[in-house]
C-alpha cells in the first residue's frame, strides 16, 4: 500500500525526523530490536541508530495528506507483531487449541483457502467476477516497481484465492472509502446473482453424503479386526441414500411435497 525506499544514514540525522521505518532493525550481536517496523523516527530513535552505527534504513514513501493512513494506524494498534503470532491467534480461535505447532497452523490456512479448491472454490465465474471488478487495482499494483513482495495477477484459470486478491480488495475498499475510485455493488441487481443448477445443488449434497460414509468407514476400520474387514462390511450407503432422498423430497426446487 505504501512504497519503500532505502536511505543512507549519514550527515545530519535530524533530517530523518518523521520518517516511518518499513522494516525491523535488529542488533546482530545481541539480538536486541533497535527499531521496530512502522515506527516514526524521533530524536531518541535516531540517537539509538547512531549508537548502533546503522548505515542504511528502509522507510515508507508516506505522506499523511496524500496516502491513506488506515493501514498504518491499524498496524500500530494491532498487538500482534508477526505473521507467526497472527496465524496462531486465528487458528486458536478456530480450533480452540492452546498449544499449536506453527507448521500445523500454516498448513491449515494454506489448504483451507489458497492451495486447493476442495474446501474453497471460487469457480470460473467467481474468478471472472473478481478479476473484472478489481481489474484497475490489479493493474495498478502490476505497474509498481517498489513493492516489498512479488506480484502475480491471478489468471482466469486460478480458482483458489490468492494474496493478490486480498490485497487488491483492501485497496479497492480504501479507494472507495476515500471517494477516489470504485463503485458500490447493488446486491439486488441480477448481474450480481448466479443461478445454481440442479446438478450443482445435488453435487453439494452428494459431497456431504460421501463425507459421512467415509467417516463411518474410518470408524469401523478402527473398531473391527483387520482379518475380518471386507468392503461390504465397511461401506454403509444409508447416509448417502438418506441425503439424496431428502434433497429430492424437501428441496426448494422439489414439487413433491407441494402435491401432498
Amino acid at each position: 500500500f505504501y512504497g519503500i525506499e532505502e536511505i543512507e544514514l549519514k550527515g545530519d540525522f535530524s533530517r530523518y525526523l518523521g520518517k516511518i521505518s518499513a522494516t525491523e532493525i535488529v542488533d546482530e550481536k545481541t539480538g536486541e530490536i533497535v527499531l521496530e517496523a512502522n515506527q516514526e523516527l524521533n530524536q531518541e530513535l535516531i540517537h539509538r541508530l547512531k549508537e548502533k552505527k546503522v548505515a542504511t534504513l528502509k522507510v515508507l514513501i508516506y505522506n499523511p495528506t496524500l496516502n491513506d493512513v488506515a493501514i498504518r494506524n491499524t498496524l500500530l494498534h494491532d498487538p500482534l507483531k508477526s505473521k507467526k503470532e497472527a496465524i496462531q491467534t486465528i487458528y486458536r480461535s478456530q480450533r480452540a487449541q492452546e498449544f499449536i505447532p506453527l507448521e500445523q497452523a500454516e498448513s491449515f490456512f494454506e489448504n483451507l483457502l489458497f492451495k486447493t479448491t476442495k474446501k474453497y472454490d471460487l469457480t470460473r465465474v467467481g474468478r471472472y467476477k473478481i478479476n473484472k471488478k478489481l481489474a484497475h487495482t490489479l493493474k495498478e499494483f502490476e505497474k509498481r516497481k517498489n513493492l516489498p513482495f512479488g506480484w502475480e495477477t491471478p489468471n482466469e484459470r486460478k480458482r483458489a484465492l490468492t494474496k493478490e486478491d486480498i490485497i487488491a480488495t483492501i485497496k479497492y475498499l480504501l479507494n472507495l472509502n476515500n471517494n477516489l475510485s470504485g463503485e458500490i455493488d447493488d446486491i439486488d441487481h441480477l448481474g450480481n446473482r448466479r443461478v445454481r443448477a440442479v446438478g450443482e445443488l445435488l453435487e453439494n449434497q452428494l459431497r456431504i453424503g460421501l463425507l459421512q460414509v467415509a467417516r463411518l468407514i474410518r470408524e469401523r476400520m478402527n473398531v473391527q479386526e483387520r482379518s475380518t474387514l471386507t468392503p461390504r462390511g465397511l461401506i454403509n450407503s444409508a447416509p448417502l441414500v438418506a441425503i439424496i432422498r431428502k434433497f429430492f423430497g424437501t428441496s426448494q426446487l422439489s414439487q413433491f411435497m407441494d402435491q401432498t
